[in-house]
C-alpha cells in the first residue's frame, strides 16, 4: 500500500513537472504567434456608409450628426 502511494505521488510530480517545463512554454509561444497575427490586421473604416443609423451610435442618423456639427461650427 505504501509503495502504491509513493508511486502515485511520483506520477503526480512527474506530470506536474512535465506540464510546467514542456506544455506551458509551448502554449506561451503559440499564444505569442497568435497575438502577432491579430495585431497585423487593421480595421478599415468605410468612407461611404450604406446604413443611416445603427444601434452603436444611439440610433442617430449620420445626416443629423453632420447638421449638428455644422451648427456648432457657425
Amino acid at each position: 500500500m505504501l509503495t502504491f502511494l509513493l508511486i502515485l505521488v511520483l506520477v503526480f510530480v512527474a506530470v506536474d513537472l512535465f506540464v510546467q517545463l514542456v506544455i506551458d512554454p509551448l502554449a506561451a509561444k503559440f499564444e505569442e504567434k497568435k497575438k502577432q497575427k491579430t495585431e497585423k490586421v487593421k480595421l478599415v473604416v468605410p468612407k461611404i456608409s450604406l446604413v443611416g443609423a445603427t444601434m452603436y451610435d444611439g440610433g442617430k442618423s449620420k445626416s443629423d450628426e453632420q447638421k449638428q456639427t455644422e451648427e456648432h461650427k457657425e
